[in-house]
């Protein structure tokens, strides 16, 4: 009886579930929803499916039947999807859904085209000169890749608004609807597309900023009286040139060329920065071993072995005793008092000892005076070289500032995700060791350049890093990007773009459903990266899911529409996944072109829920064969053992019925009701 009744509950429950699923499908057929509501519809599908094919199933070898418990789950879930997708459409004409959505589209639009209009569109009457020159080209930029641009979509939008309005009011609904969907698509790809130009104009409102703020500091530091004549011509002459480069209706390649003569500007700068100060260290090294030039003393030594032979302990006292007077001399014109004690000290000991006639006692001790007289000579030229580094150290602390700042600027320009939040932490790092490494105004302190060198490397290494991700990702074809990469000489640049150029790009799927959740059953979604923003609807992308399922194929148009990768296991493994991106051949047909590659692999563990009830049917089988067991023995020993024929007494039945509700309680009601029995 239990048996029936549960069959006969999941049928009636399949009939429902393929009733509900055939309403709701009528209705979205006379009036599909909107576009943005395919997720919901993909979802409820897959419910639906995944519900009918759990009540469809034959009953299990066992006891227990979970069938119509499995199936509950996805049944509320596609009902309640149902609901929302009848919400959508509920009393409107047909495509009023999508028109709803294209106008949700333009709001959403709206914030972006208020950034660009109050954006300013004259020139500021103050400014001269290059400032002058980047204000101008700052303002053609706005104009002809945000302003302009911006007109004709609102223009283009309002147009196709009352063409939809238009179709609607008329009747033609299908039509009305086919025209949202185009609309919706090309309002998207407008956004995106002015989304990028602000992003860029901003950008280039930081490179402005910079080249202005790099061409009057070079100019300053060229005027240097100590800068060679010849780097300071070649300083002025690119700064003249990246200017001149500016003038009139300079564009982007003139920008281009502009930021490299202002680059080799400073490259010229720091090479003659350098010239200047080995030629100023090497004048430093020489006024320090003038200071400590001991000639009289070795013209005293050479005069002395010189001398007739033999040389009696008188002649070498009288000899030790001159020497001693002349390093008298040299000491007593030491400014380091710590230094002249030290060596009077010394030459008070050698004086003690001569004066006791000690005389070899004497001449070994001298070795010492002659080691700290090296000592001092060394130190002296390190703290004249330190004090010669000192403004050096000054001007490099603040061009990492500057530096340090500019990365900052762009990191803020830059669209969240990808390597924001690394670089974000390398910038961090290399700001705490600026402030622990920088050079104090006041402070003359040992070797500052070199710690300061080491930070410049790591800010031009990010930087750089920086801008071959820039470069690599925006919206141009390979050869342009190569182009650029070659002009700005940034080896990682050039090296990211040729590669991507000449090989497939390297994609990156990695899921993104957090570790704990990536079981059977449950829904992973993926995230993808790497891919060529220049790439359309041509570009087709494959995932296999390393299950021997189909794989999941869109095209980058719609990845880059929101479209989800995403996937559902149904047995632990290890998966490992393969992405690839192709394009397709011509009309003179053959072979696809490789265009990006990538690996992933992830560990799908049990579900947690089906091992526990896996466990559980078990105990319920067990506890059904125990009582079915402990029913055949009381009926063996109450009927068969006494030899009675069962019937023969009414009260046959009433034991019977007994036992059988006895077995039953053991197997669904009896461990239950014990367990609310149980003392709390």
């Amino acid at each position: 009886m239990n048996l029936l009744a549960g069959e006969g509950a999941a049928k009636t429950r399949l009939h429902d579930a393929l009733k509900a699923r055939q309403d709701i499908h009528a209705l979205l057929e006379s009036n599909p929803p909107p576009e943005s509501r395919s997720g919901d519809v993909a979802t409820m599908d897959h419910d639906f499916d995944a519900a009918i094919a759990a009540l469809g199933a034959r009953h299990p070898l066992s006891v227990v039947d979970h069938r119509d418990e499995d199936a509950q789950a996805y049944l509320a879930e596609a009902d309640r999807l149902a609901a929302t997708l009848r919400a959508a459409v509920a009393g409107k004409p047909r495509g009023a859904a999508e028109i709803e959505d294209v106008k949700q589209d333009w709001d959403n639009i709206q914030p972006v085209l208020q950034k660009i209009a109050v954006l300013p569109n004259t020139l500021p009457p103050q400014e001269t000169g290059l400032a002058a020159k980047l204000d101008a080209f700052l303002l053609r930029f706005r104009q002809r890749m945000l302003q302009n641009p911006a007109v004709i979509v609102a223009a283009e939008a309002e147009t196709e608004r009352g063409r939809m309005a238009l179709d609607e009011s008329a009747g033609e609904g299908e039509a009305a609807r086919e025209l949202a969907l185009t609309t919706k698509l090309w309002l998207r790809r407008s956004a995106l597309f002015l989304n990028r130009a602000l992003t860029s104009y901003r950008s280039a409102l930081v490179e402005a900023g910079w080249m202005l703020n790099t061409d009057t500091v070079l100019r300053e530091r060229a005027a240097h009286d100590d800068m060679a004549p010849e780097f300071r011509a070649e300083i002025v002459a690119d700064l003249d040139q990246a200017a001149a480069q500016m003038d009139g209706e300079a564009w982007l390649d003139n920008w281009k060329n502009a930021h490299f003569l202002v680059n080799k500007a400073w490259t010229a700068q720091v090479r003659g920065v350098t010239q200047t100060f080995k030629a100023r260290v090497d004048e430093t090294i020489a006024a320090v071993n003038r200071q400590t030039d001991t000639g009289d003393i070795e013209a005293l030594m050479a005069q002395a072995q010189a001398a007739p032979k033999p040389h009696t302990p008188a002649m070498k006292q009288a000899f030790l005793n001159q020497t001693l007077a002349l390093w008298r001399g040299h000491v007593a014109k030491l400014d380091e008092a710590e230094w002249r004690d030290k060596l009077t000290h010394e030459i008070d000991t050698l004086q003690a000892l001569v004066s006791a006639g000690k005389i070899m006692d004497a001449a070994q001790r001298y070795h010492g005076l002659l080691n700290d007289w090296a000592a001092l000579n060394a130190h002296l030229v390190e703290r004249a070289i330190d004090r010669l580094d000192h403004p050096r150290c000054l001007e490099m602390f603040a061009d990492l500032q500057r530096n340090t700042a500019g990365i900052e600027a762009i990191l803020r320009e830059r669209p969240p995700g990808g390597n924001i939040g690394s670089w974000d932490r390398q910038l961090d790092a290399i700001r705490l060791d600026m402030q622990r490494d920088g050079p104090d105004a006041e402070t003359v302190t040992h070797d500052c350049s070199e710690k300061l060198l080491n930070v410049e490397g790591r800010v031009n290494a990010l930087s750089g890093t920086m801008f071959a991700a820039t470069l690599t990702d925006i919206p141009l074809n390979a050869v342009t990007r190569v182009r650029l990469a070659e002009a700005s000489g940034v080896a990682e640049a050039i090296s990211a773009t040729q590669a991507n150029k000449d090989n497939p790009r390297n994609l990156m799927l990695a899921a993104a459903t957090p570790f704990g959740e990536r079981v059977v059953g449950r829904t992973v979604t993926f995230s993808l990266r790497g891919a060529d923003p220049v790439w359309g609807s041509s570009a087709r992308v494959r995932v296999y899911f390393g299950d021997d399922s189909a794989p999941f194929e869109a095209n980058a148009e719609q990845l880059r529409q929101g479209r989800e990768i995403s996937h559902e296991y149904t047995t632990a493994l290890t998966a490992h996944l393969n992405v690839s991106a192709s394009e397709a051949p011509g009309p003179g047909g053959g072979t696809a072109t490789i265009l990006g590659e990538g690996n992933a692999t992830i560990l799908v563990a049990p579900s947690p829920v089906t091992g526990a009830q896996v466990v559980a049917d078990e105990f319920l089988n067990l506890r059904f064969g125990l009582a079915l067991l402990i029913s055949l023995t009381v009926y063996y020993w109450r009927y068969q053992n006494r030899s009675s024929v069962f019937g023969a007494r009414g009260y046959d039945y009433v034991e019977a019925f007994a036992l059988g509700f006895a077995a039953n309680a053991a197997v669904s009601t009896f461990p239950s009701s014990i367990t609310g029995l149980a003392p709390k």
